[in-house]
């Protein structure tokens, strides 16, 4: 009786914050990572190997986590927005498909830097019946889109690079993991 209290207390919790009427420190998350070594010697070009991006349960990737734990590596990270090499077997939730290096690349990109604008720097809107699937169409339909991004991408991010602070945090900005990059940069008020 008191664990199916306690999973109804945690589930009516998670569905009031998705309402956005309970403040995330309440909030439970569901997944911990496992024992994850953040390993500074790991490069940009090692997200070709990442076996998993945080999504529900895929929380303990250690490339993925050492690369956004490390501060300088922004700029090398938007170099990689082009590449179309396909990450095998980590597919796409919701939208199909297999991962590419650039797809994880915004990925880690988002994880680091709260509130990257991606739809507004591609010209596209977020769309209802679909959601964040203007994204996946608009890259996979041409690579100049691709290059497009990363313009734009590096220009706001060369815009704002000043006014970023680390903030530390336990929750991922990307899945339902808590971070072991222990934060992220945020937009400080200019």
């Amino acid at each position: 009786m008191k664990t199916l209290f306690l999973v109804s207390i945690c589930s009516l919790f998670a569905f009031a914050q998705s309402q956005n009427n309970i403040p995330d420190a309440f909030v439970l998350r569901t997944k911990l990572p496992q024992s994850i070594v953040i390993n500074d010697s790991i490069g940009v070009d090692q997200i070709k190997d990442i076996k998993q991006i945080p999504y529900i349960e895929n929380c303990s990737d250690t490339i993925f986590w050492s690369l956004v734990q490390q501060k300088g590596n922004v700029l090398e990270l938007i170099e990689k927005l082009t590449d179309e090499t396909i990450l095998k077997e980590v597919y796409v939730p919701n939208f199909g498909g297999e991962y590419t290096v650039a797809d994880v690349a915004l990925v880690i990109l988002k994880e680091k830097i709260e509130g990257i604008p991606v739809l507004n720097l591609i010209g596209q809107e977020f769309i209802s019946s679909c959601g964040y699937c203007s994204y996946w169409s608009f890259v996979r339909e041409h690579k100049e889109n691709r290059v497009q991004l990363q313009k734009n991408l590096k220009k706001w991010y060369l815009e704002h690079k000043n006014t970023l602070v680390w903030i530390a945090s336990e929750s991922a900005l990307t899945g339902d993991c808590n971070s072991p990059a222990g934060g992220h940069y945020k937009i400080t008020k200019e």
